[in-house]
């Protein structure tokens, strides 16, 4: 092996950067240039929105992700199979209910 290398920045002196302006292009001679040639206008043109619409339904829903055990989810999905409920929203608000209503009936007790 020998222990003369090259050195790689010895010979950086010959670049140099580019001015600003020799970089980057007007936006004047960009539009002069598609005017001229008859291209379009790629801006998006102004679209009127329709009236607001009224919400139907109930009060509004949001998503509501959770991570549950694979055997809690299968229970909650067989439970609402068995008392036809096909909003499990509706099965969860029942849950929070029943969990309500029996912390009450507990502290009821307690007391």
């Amino acid at each position: 092996m020998t222990t003369d290398r090259v050195d790689p920045f010895k010979a950086l002196g010959q670049f140099k950067p580019k001015s600003d302006a020799d970089s980057v292009p007007l936006s004047v001679d960009i539009d002069k240039l598609s005017t001229d040639n008859n291209f379009p206008s790629r801006e998006a043109q102004r679209v009127e929105l329709g009236p607001k619409r009224k919400r139907f339904g109930a009060a509004s829903k949001v998503q509501f992700n959770i991570r549950v055990d694979a055997a809690d989810q299968e229970r909650f999905y067989r439970i609402a199979e068995e008392r036809g409920i096909s909003k499990l929203g509706d099965l969860f608000g029942r849950c929070l209910d029943a969990l309500e209503e029996l912390e009450k009936i507990k502290t009821d007790r307690a007391h």
